[in-house]
């Protein structure tokens, strides 16, 4: 979702993408998102290949600024794929974590704390979520670009990937729900 520094949607980008053919959709996958694998299938849907979903995604997000709630993990699918790592971004998390050290940062957490709705694990409820959390604690940190390519490193969440031009905090507290 592209949306202004003030907040205002500009754009939307969500897709599902084609299940290949011989795949299946691990069980897993559709008790935690409701995904099932009729929502993938290429006969029933008109749907793009993974890899024309993400040079889809690649032109959408173009010069933007990325936020995401956990950066470490949306970029390093990215990665994997071989797309180009933004050289601006934004982890939601890290900013909670940094504001809030002793409070659970995990999306659930701090939008059950600021009386967010999320329907958790459906990428474009997570998105709206992320925006409503950025607009939040943007509020109590002045200028938000202090902290573009900001990554906290802490006990419950051990980096297993560093995104290019990332500053990173290794933070060691304990972690309270709520």
């Amino acid at each position: 979702v592209k949306v202004r520094v003030d907040g205002l949607v500009l754009d939307e980008f969500h897709t599902y993408v084609s299940l290949s053919q011989g795949n299946t959709l691990n069980p897993f996958i559709t008790e935690l998102t409701g995904i099932t694998e009729d929502m993938l299938d290429p006969k029933l849907n008109n749907l793009p290949t993974e890899e024309q979903a993400l040079r889809d995604l690649e032109v959408f997000i173009g010069d933007s600024v990325v936020v995401c709630h956990y950066v470490p993990f949306d970029l390093a699918f990215l990665a994997s794929r071989g797309k180009i790592i933004p050289e601006k971004f934004l982890c939601t998390r890290s900013l909670v974590k940094l504001i809030e050290p002793h409070l659970s940062s995990s999306l659930k957490d701090v939008c059950e704390r600021n009386g967010i709705k999320l329907n958790h694990h459906r990428a474009l409820h997570d998105v709206y979520a992320t925006i409503e959390v950025l607009n939040i604690y943007k509020n109590k940190v002045g200028d938000i670009t202090r902290f573009y390519n900001i990554i906290v490193e802490s006990p419950d969440r051990p980096l297993k990937y560093i995104p290019h031009a990332s500053k990173v905090i290794s933070f060691n507290t304990v972690i309270q729900n709520q």
